[in-house]
């Protein structure tokens, strides 16, 4: 366990010290063996001359000594020689001794002057010898010292050696003793982590249960009114079916009454739960309260039918509605809770005919009814659309032409990047092109989708639709693509108006946050089917996508979306833009309007403050600044209480924008934007 949690920065610190004595170690005894070598070379090297010298002596002794005895020798063999002639020729001349005697003379001095010259040869080699042994008595002495010198500086490198083993030693024992403390005191420090860490698990949990307690006596009282209803609605049958229209919408509540009561069940509660209980009761309320009077003013109204004598009838003021949300429980200042605000009590005037808004039944709070009518027109045209080319994509005779109007699209929208503005034109027009029905080359072949009736209108959709999976595939992960492509889109939109409706439809489809639309799930609904409907994706395995993953494709795609309603036409076009800046406010407002979900809300508001924040700043100014203290004052803490004791990235980032952006109200251009005058 202690060696567990050692850090790595002081495991490296330890080693490097042990490897350093080690170093110190090694280099000690290497140097000791190199000075043992040098003594056993000079050693080696005395020897061998003090040989060489020994045997030059004896040969120069050997040499005189034969050399004497050679001289000696012929002497001797003279001398005997002479003897001898001097007997055979006894009686030989005066003349002839006199002659043999000075040449007796002469041989003598020969022999003494060889006899010296060996001695004084002898005496040189003696005392060349005793010169040598000297010299070499004197080196052995020389060696002796260095040895005995060597000898103690070995001892005393040993003794630094002993020394710096024990210092190492004591330092890796110092170490050691000091990690032990580090380590208890991260022991104690996991310990009380995890203690206050189980003591926020039970207040969460306590926390918990008393929001689902609250919860579900909102739902006794939810049914004991619903019973109160019921009793009411046995009369329903003399209201002559006036009060279906709320009927409906008191079923709708049950539902999601229903909805919430399964939610329980699981466990899985939040504050945002608290306040949809309490808002169904309210509603329930105002709708029993509408139910009562319209049944009360139909009871006046047979009353007074009923009378003998019908009397004149003075115009009275209008009754107040029967329900009243200002009276209500109250959400946070400026901020609209369309639960409460889309259901208001009729008033007597209701029993004539009248021409009434068809209310957004089942949706409260997770669309406006602008706005579902818009995505309603769209998912429509676009289903419109997909019918109408039905036919030429299941067509196996035209597979080739596919292919060639598919080429068509994708070559050019892959290709498009701001290098240049002669490259970005250049794809431009070659798009612009196909969706006209002008003949375009792709790879050596001429071609045109007019050469099938439904050909540009496949072209305008899947062009439409590949813009669309850029966002999620290339601008998720490179943000700075995403003007280019913006800016092709805008102006193929302003040219195309159905390419426009086509656009949306594929961005509200993929990301239904950019209506925005929280969808709700369907009673019955599997996960998948509903997770799909967020815009999730499921892998073969059937296994759902990684929540960060869904986040950075969300992003993309919301990116996108808000770049290319931000974007500008080239100066050479004369068409009128479509209303995208003005797009943007009403999709902030509808969005203030509705309840936050968690992680998605925060990170759809984010990429629309990066991408657009500065251009609605400079053209709303105040406005905007209202709606920007509206959005830190009262939208933020709601996405805060979704999760108050997580640590949420796409809360932080919101948190962190929102705290540079208030200092100054200063909103930087978003990055990778095309300059003013590119094209």
């Amino acid at each position: 366990m202690m060696d567990e949690l050692e850090t790595p920065g002081r495991r490296i610190t330890r080693s490097m010290t042990m490897k350093a004595g080690s170093a110190v170690c090694e280099e000690i005894k290497l140097s000791a063996l190199l000075k043992a070598t040098k003594i056993c070379e000079a050693k080696r090297a005395e020897e061998t001359l003090a040989l060489e010298l020994k045997v030059e002596e004896e040969y120069v002794i050997k040499t005189s000594s034969s050399i004497l005895v050679e001289s000696l020798s012929s002497s001797k063999l003279d001398d005997k020689f002479e003897g001898v002639t001097s007997l055979k020729n006894a009686d030989a001349d005066d003349a002839d001794s006199v002659q043999r005697r000075i040449l007796e003379n002469m041989e003598l001095e020969r022999l003494r002057d060889v006899e010296d010259a060996v001695l004084n040869r002898v005496a040189k080699l003696r005392a060349y010898s005793i010169a040598i042994r000297a010299t070499l008595e004197e080196r052995a002495k020389q060696r002796e010292k260095e040895r005995r010198e060597e000898e103690a500086a070995l001892q005393n490198e040993s003794e630094g050696l002993e020394n710096l083993e024990r210092n190492r030693t004591a330092l890796v024992l110092q170490l050691q003793s000091k990690k032990n403390v580090e380590q208890e005191k991260k022991i104690e420090k996991i310990i009380d982590d995890a203690s206050k860490f189980d003591l926020r698990k039970r207040e969460e949990l306590k926390a918990k249960r008393e929001l689902l307690e609250k919860i579900v006596s909102n739902q006794h009282k939810f049914r004991e009114k619903y019973q109160q209803l019921s009793d009411v609605l046995k009369d329903e049958i003399i209201s002559g079916g006036t009060i279906t229209q709320e009927v409906a919408a008191i079923k709708n509540l049950t539902g999601m009454m229903e909805t919430l009561s399964k939610q329980c069940k699981v466990g899985e509660v939040s504050n945002l739960d608290l306040t949809t209980s309490e808002a169904l009761v309210q509603s329930l309320e105002a709708g029993f309260s509408a139910i009562n009077g319209k049944l009360e003013g139909i009871k006046k109204v047979k009353e007074e039918a009923n009378r003998p004598v019908i009397a004149e009838v003075k115009a009275e003021p209008a009754t107040p509605p029967a329900y009243e949300p200002v009276q209500a429980a109250q959400p946070p200042e400026n901020v609209v809770r369309p639960l409460q605000r889309e259901i208001v009590a009729p008033t007597p005037k209701a029993l004539e005919p009248t021409q009434e808004k068809p209310t957004v039944t089942g949706l409260e709070g997770f669309i406006s009814r602008e706005n579902l009518a818009e995505l309603t027109r769209l998912q429509a045209f676009l289903e419109q659309r997909l019918n109408l080319v039905k036919p030429f994509e299941t067509d196996q005779s035209m597979k080739k032409l596919r292919f060639q109007l598919q080429k068509s699209v994708n070559t050019p929208l892959n290709a498009i990047s701001a290098v240049s503005n002669s490259h970005l034109k250049d794809k431009l027009q070659r798009l612009q092109a196909v969706l006209r029905g002008q003949t375009v080359e792709v790879t050596g072949t001429v071609i045109s989708a007019n050469s099938h009736p439904q050909g540009i209108a496949y072209c305008t959709n899947l062009l439409a639709e590949r813009i669309v999976e850029q966002g999620e595939q290339i601008v998720s992960s490179k943000p700075d693509s995403a003007f280019a492509i913006a800016a092709v889109a805008l102006t193929i939109w302003s040219e195309f108006p159905e390419f426009g409706d086509l656009l949306l439809a594929h961005f509200y489809t993929k990301c239904p946050f950019l209506v925005p639309y929280y969808s709700p799930r369907p009673a019955g609904s599997s996960d998948e089917n509903y997770y799909k409907s967020l815009g999730y994706k499921y892998d073969e395995d059937g296994k759902i996508e990684p929540q960060d993953k869904y986040l950075k494709r969300m992003t993309g795609t919301a990116h996108l979306f808000f770049a290319i309603l931000i974007s500008k036409l080239p100066r050479d076009i004369s068409s009128q833009p479509p209303p995208t800046l003005a797009k943007i406010w009403t999709w902030l407002a509808s969005l203030l309007n509705l309840d936050p979900r968690p992680d998605i809300s925060a990170t759809i508001l984010l990429t629309c403050l990066e991408v657009a924040g500065h251009l609605l700043c400079s053209t709303y100014q105040k406005q905007f600044h209202k709606m920007f203290i509206v959005i830190v004052n009262n939208y933020f803490p709601l996405i805060q209480q979704l999760s108050p004791n997580v640590a949420s990235g796409p809360i932080s980032r919101l948190e962190m924008f929102l705290s540079k952006a208030c200092k100054g109200f200063i909103f930087p251009p978003p990055t990778g934007a095309l300059p003013q005058h590119f094209w």
